[in-house]
């Protein structure tokens, strides 16, 4: 008999304090008959409400994982190795602030012959500077809430996570719980989300344009004279383009993981003034061609998580124009146009090429025009960008 009530003490005491920490249970009352030899347990459950996990709110969505390994020691009867795991979905709000999510546990240990227990689990804190600060944990069972221990976050001892895909913080703890039972183990606390990303589009229009200035004669038939008169002519190149590229945060710094072409589209114009040529054959190379780029990569870099430079494709496109007179030549002249047809050629491999070295500010709207203009002598160069960024994520 005496062993009877012994069993049954040990079983009374050890369930009162798996409950006490981790489970609804709130009071056991022991009736001894020892003159019979029985032992009877009341259990007393006070049971509240589940209350359901907080609806998705806006935010990225993300959920703690925590898992806890924890051994105790009996005294008289055994070693009890507990190994829980949490999870509980949560979104992280823009901005940061104050965070409460609601998940789910279990629990096994291995005393006994070994048993199983679940139910929900709480979880309060703040997010700030990109970092989660758990302050309140506590877990539910049938109901109602359980006894705060050690190993959970509090507002005296805070368990800090970075808002990082790779984060994780591991928490060691010791102590002596009631009864005179050594408790050690540690809690792995991480996050799990997908990374910070943000997609942005940008819009890339100009030109590059090179006009020769050179000189004429023309027969003025009123006076019956030849006069001396200017001229130019010459190409430009009008590109239009659209990419789309994608930035993730690693360790709080942005960087540039993917972009590629939407839309491509170079044209060209030939210019003259006044009109002495008629164009008879264009022939361009390159400029149909950029459609092909569509779909294409296009690489990049982030400078102090606010700059961005796109490495456009170094695409050259090449028009050539067959040309001929629309006017008389003064007799005895030597130019290729004056003997039949002729040839203009021009390609633009400045454009693109010089688009590589633009830094973009990561900031919504049209930007200043990028222009650059450089009249030398014979020849009139200028090449101008213009963009405008837009953010899709």
């Amino acid at each position: 008999a005496h062993a009877f009530m012994h069993f049954y003490d040990f079983n009374l005491y050890h369930l009162k304090w798996v409950m006490d920490r981790k489970w609804t249970f709130c009071l056991l009352i022991k009736s001894g008959m020892r003159m019979l030899g029985l032992s009877l347990l009341i259990f007393l459950f006070i049971h509240t409400p589940v209350v359901p996990a907080e609806e998705p709110g806006k935010g990225r969505p993300a959920k703690l994982i925590v898992e806890t390994d924890e051994t105790c020691i009996h005294p008289g009867s055994g070693t009890d190795r507990m190994i829980s795991s949490e999870s509980a979905p949560f979104n992280i709000p823009d901005g940061g602030g104050p965070i409460e999510m609601s998940g789910h546990y279990q629990l096994n240990g291995s005393l006994l012959g070994g048993y199983s227990m679940s139910g929900r689990a709480v979880y309060r804190g703040v997010i700030a500077d990109g970092v989660l600060i758990l302050n309140f944990g506590q877990w539910y069972y049938q109901g109602a809430m359980t006894a705060t221990n050690p190993e959970f976050p509090s507002a005296s001892n805070p368990i800090r996570i970075a808002l990082d895909p790779d984060a994780t913080v591991v928490t060691p703890f010791n102590y002596v719980h009631e009864g005179h039972v050594p408790c050690f183990g540690k809690v792995v606390y991480r996050v799990q989300m997908a990374p910070e990303t943000q997609i942005w589009e940008v819009f890339l229009s100009g030109y590059r344009h090179l006009i020769h200035k050179s000189g004429f004669e023309r027969f003025n038939p009123a006076e019956s004279r030849w006069e001396s008169k200017k001229r130019h002519h010459g190409v430009t190149f009008t590109w239009n383009l659209v990419a789309e590229f994608e930035i993730t945060k690693k360790d709080s710094n942005w960087v540039y993981t993917f972009g590629r072409i939407k839309e491509a589209q170079v044209e060209y114009h030939f210019m003259q003034n006044p009109k002495l040529f008629t164009i008879t054959k264009p022939n361009s190379k390159g400029c149909g061609e950029i459609e092909s780029l569509t779909g294409k990569p296009i690489g990049g870099s982030v400078a102090d998580n606010q700059y961005v430079t796109l490495l456009w494709p170094n695409h050259k496109p090449e028009v050539t124009f067959t040309i001929a007179l629309a006017a008389k030549c003064r007799p005895g002249a030597t130019e290729d146009a004056c003997k039949g047809e002729t040839f203009i050629n021009d390609s633009d491999d400045d454009f693109m090429q010089r688009a590589q070295g633009h830094v973009l500010p990561l900031r919504e709207g049209r930007l200043p025009p990028i222009r650059i203009s450089n009249p030398r002598g014979a020849t009139d160069y200028a090449v101008a960008h213009e963009y405008t960024l837009k953010r899709l994520k």
